[in-house]
């Protein structure tokens, strides 16, 4: 069966697992899913609040609806539930929402998305086919922290993927590879709809470092939210789905102001 495939590794895990110890970095995993998996699994109010707006795939009690989850050590994977295209949206969707809670709790992530042939048995724990690997290869063709979309899932469903550079949960976007060049891709777009009281500056400061390699990382990562920032928002948020709203990040209730200009 063809199904939609996520890679993510976490950036800097070996040194976060020294600061943090086990148990603390196991924590934040849960963390993050758990914040990921509340923006689509809303409260029944929420649902009330929100009767008569627009849904990508309606409400979701379940997120194992969403895709299937495998976490091991740094890589986080993810696998649509079948070969379909809203299968392949809820696991882009929830991948974006990944992506900002792992931000949201200071771990940087890179990835990469693709479709393909599989072969999953889940009661044995075998998981190989073509969308895995090429999701691993693009994820490690990638100078930067970002999750890209590869042309394999623009084939199967090119009505999904906008054409868009800024103002969507995906854009299209000149991402910064390890070979020096530049490739335009799709990438989930995790600057837009993100509010950090603190910042996009103080959630990636801590990553920090005197190695050029690591800093250009970072660097390629703050032009991207810079870019973002003046789209980040939309005017009226009452026109977006339920599922794409705003991920408010900090010590007290929202609405507050975002931290920085990034």
């Amino acid at each position: 069966m063809k199904r939609t495939v996520a890679f993510l590794d976490i950036l800097g895990f070996r040194q976060k697992l020294e600061q943090l110890g086990v148990d603390e970095l196991a924590k934040q995993y849960r963390t993050s899913l758990g914040l990921a998996t509340s923006f689509l699994i809303p409260h029944d109010e929420t649902i009330f609040a929100t009767a008569g707006h627009p849904w990508l795939f309606g409400p979701t009690r379940d997120w194992r609806e969403l895709c299937d989850v495998r976490i091991f050590s740094d890589s986080i994977i993810l696998f649509s539930k079948d070969e379909g295209r809203e299968a392949c949206l809820r696991l882009l969707v929830y991948c974006w929402r990944v992506q900002q809670a792992l931000i949201a709790t200071k771990l940087l992530v890179r990835g990469g998305v693709a479709y393909g042939e599989m072969a999953i048995d889940f009661p044995n724990q075998i998981f190989l086919g073509h969308a895995l690997t090429r999701a691993y290869e693009l994820e490690g063709q990638q100078n930067w922290s970002g999750v890209a979309v590869d042309d394999t899932v623009d084939e199967a469903f090119p009505e999904l993927l906008p054409r868009t550079d800024n103002g969507h949960f995906i854009v299209q976007y000149p991402v910064p590879m390890k070979s020096g060049k530049t490739q335009r891709i799709s990438v989930l777009n995790w600057r837009w709809q993100l509010i950090l009281e603190e910042g996009v500056q103080a959630h990636i400061d801590p990553f920090r470092s005197t190695t050029p390699s690591i800093r250009e990382k970072l660097d390629n990562t703050l032009d991207f939210a810079r870019a973002q920032r003046p789209f980040a928002y939309p005017n009226d948020e009452s026109t977006i789905p339920v599922e794409l709203r705003s991920f408010w990040v900090g010590t007290r209730l929202p609405p507050f102001s975002h931290g920085d200009e990034l």
